[in-house]
Order: structure tokens, then C-alpha cells, then sequence
């Protein structure tokens, strides 16, 4: 769904790591990116925004409230995010990633959305 026509959004969209990579800084469930995003919704209710390159290739994008966390935060590791998670989406790029994206949405609260 989406907003209000004329409606202002606040918001962040970041992706989480959900290769199983065991370099510290790149762990499964890390933040690797994060972007504040705004505008108004349009007559139809839809918000278009640009944002930079996406993650590539097993990952879980969330669209939150602005309190996003800072990249290098790790969502398994480092404990809840605080903020309002609207939608997340996991996206694996082999069978064996799909128990970390698990994880990361157990670790989120089970938050709207889905995995593929």
C-alpha cells in the first residue's frame, strides 16, 4: 500500500549481509548499506525515490522509520533495532543462504514482508 496523495515520507532504506561471510566487518546479518529517503506522495498514493546501488547477491532490504541503523551494525549480533521496520524483503542467491535470511528476520522481529 501506500501513502496519502500529498502526504510527506520520512524514511531509510538499508540492506543487510546475508551471505555467510566470516570477515568481521562484513558478517551475516550486517548492515552494509543505508540511505534516508523522502518526498511526497503523488496523486496515486505512490512514492518514487532514488537510492544507490543495491547489494549484491544474497541480502535482506528494509524500509524503516528514519532511525535506521548505522552500517557496520549488526542485527543478530549487536542486538534489536529500535526503530519501525514497514516492509523487508530477503533475497538469496543459492539455497544455502536462505537459513541467514531466516535468522535476520527472526532477528527483526518478524517484520512485514517476505523471503524468496
Amino acid at each position: 500500500s501506500g501513502g496519502s496523495p500529498g502526504e510527506d515520507f520520512n524514511g531509510c532504506i538499508w540492506s543487510i549481509e546475508a551471505d555467510p561471510v566470516t570477515i568481521p566487518a562484513i558478517r551475516t546479518g550486517t548492515v552494509d548499506r543505508r540511505t534516508i529517503v523522502t518526498g511526497t506522495f503523488d496523486a496515486n498514493g505512490l512514492l518514487v525515490v532514488t537510492i544507490p546501488d543495491l547489494e549484491n547477491p544474497s541480502f535482506t532490504i528494509v524500509l524503516s522509520d528514519p532511525s535506521c541503523p548505522a552500517v557496520g551494525f549488526n542485527v543478530i549480533d549487536d542486538g534489536p533495532f529500535g526503530g519501525e521496520i514497514y516492509d523487508a524483503i530477503g533475497v538469496p542467491d543459492s539455497s544455502a543462504d536462505e537459513g541467514n535470511l531466516a535468522a535476520i528476520r527472526t532477528a527483526l522481529g518478524n517484520p512485514p514482508g517476505t523471503d524468496f
